[in-house]
């Protein structure tokens, strides 16, 4: 059978791959389709956007309530929440259709403070307490709710204290009404701060109510030993006002706020006053002729710190004009007061704590005429106000706080207690002659 080629048409040997005419071969070829390197690169593509989408899909339907929950802040402003732990404060929507802030607080003003409080243990016997408080007020009277919200709606109130971080525990007394010092708290305790409960407490306040509802409270009470710097008169220069001042100047300067200054003063006679600027605590003396340290000019105590100005076994001889004004919270304790138009004035947001201490020959004893800001315990024990026009006069307090003279003794005073706002005082246990 002939073969012709394929391009010339030239006849060919059948068995013929070459065409000796045209010299073209005569071998069809076929085209063989190869992939690209781009298509490679297209189809990789491919399949991760295939792989993405396939876990965009199996998150998206991922059961809402295995989502991580976010740790809780702790904040130190205000906060309000709906019945939810961890805070010193809720609101409660309770059965009786009304709406109650219910919260915990170390201060009895009427906002809650902060929920974690930095407090101060010093050593040395100077170890105290703290109040924390529990508080129930109508968001929509504001009144606070005391035995008849008890009595209704709660079964019962317990305290507990959890130590944080291997801080050993504070102890607490029982929760208790006290409606002398804290006469708008549901309920209170004392916290029992001693030094070697260095470190971080929650104390956490459980209210059970009777419907079956739990609300809890939690503040976090952290405990911290200051520093604190002695200073003696018979190794340090102080015997006259001039070289106390500029010495109590110069700690000012170079001492922080924090450090804790102790001054043993001589048994002298300072011909002027003092001006507090700092919280410093000036212990007096008194030597074997029955010369007491003394100040024989007004005094000032105007801005403390995290420690307290502190002052005994002092005394303050006037001749008319006010012997000690209180703006800031001062304790006093041993002290005489003698011949002062005003002996002891606390005004604005001052405020003083005076125990053992001698009043005598002034015009006013002890005059309350503060309306501002915080104060510390209305208990003034053991006190003596002798021979003056008037004892304590009260124009106005800081606090709804019952003020309790235990044990005060008056005697010759034209006017004991002159309480011209009725403010709510307790007499019962003074002696009166």
């Amino acid at each position: 059978m002939e073969k012709q080629c394929i391009y010339c048409g030239e006849k060919l040997h059948p068995e013929a791959s070459f065409c000796h005419h045209c010299e073209h071969s005569q071998i069809e070829k076929t085209p063989l389709r190869l992939q690209t390197y781009r298509s490679k690169k297209t189809r990789s593509i491919l399949f991760l956007l295939l792989i993405v989408l396939s876990m965009t899909l199996l998150w998206a339907w991922k059961p809402i309530q295995e989502a991580p929950s976010a740790e809780p802040l702790e904040v130190e402003e205000k906060l309000i929440f709906e019945n939810g732990p961890g805070m010193a404060e809720v609101l409660y929507n309770a059965e009786d259709g009304e709406s109650y802030h219910i919260y915990a607080s170390f201060s009895d003003d009427r906002e809650v403070v902060a929920y974690r409080k930095r407090a101060i243990a010093e050593d040395q016997g100077r170890d105290g307490s703290i109040p924390s408080m529990l508080f129930i007020r109508n968001e929509n009277s504001d009144e606070f709710m005391e035995d008849d919200f008890f009595h209704r709606l709660v079964q019962d109130i317990s305290v507990e204290v959890l130590p944080q971080n291997g801080a050993k525990p504070l102890e607490i007394s029982k929760p208790e009404q006290d409606k002398l010092e804290f006469p708008t708290a549901l309920r209170m305790i004392h916290v029992y701060m001693w030094s070697y409960n260095v470190g971080e407490n929650m104390i956490r306040w459980t209210i059970n109510m009777k419907n079956g509802d739990i609300i809890t409270l939690e503040q976090t009470l952290c405990i911290e030993l200051l520093e604190i710097l002695e200073y003696h008169w018979e190794e340090v220069p102080m015997n006259t006002l001039k070289s106390l001042v500029d010495f109590m100047e110069y700690l000012e300067r170079s001492t922080e706020e924090d450090q804790v200054i102790d001054i043993y003063l001589p048994p002298v006679v300072y011909e002027g006053g003092l001006e507090l600027n700092r919280a410093f605590r000036l212990h007096g003396s008194m030597d074997e002729n029955g010369t007491m340290t003394t100040f024989t000019a007004a005094s000032t105590a105007q801005r403390s710190g995290p420690s307290r100005i502190q002052l005994d076994n002092i005394a303050f001889i006037g001749n008319g004009g006010v012997g000690m004004t209180c703006n800031e919270t001062i304790f006093l304790e041993n002290c005489h007061f003698e011949g002062w138009d005003i002996a002891l004035h606390v005004k604005d947001d001052g405020w003083s704590q005076s125990d053992f201490c001698t009043y005598s020959n002034n015009g006013i004893g002890l005059l309350f005429d503060c309306s501002e800001g915080g104060s510390f315990g209305p208990d003034f024990d053991e006190n003596r106000f002798e021979n003056n026009e008037i004892g304590i006069q009260i124009k106005a307090v800081n606090r709804p706080r019952t003020l309790c003279f235990k044990y005060c003794v008056f005697e010759g005073n034209d006017i004991d207690i002159d309480n011209l706002i009725e403010h709510d005082i307790e007499t019962k246990e003074c002696i009166f002659k």
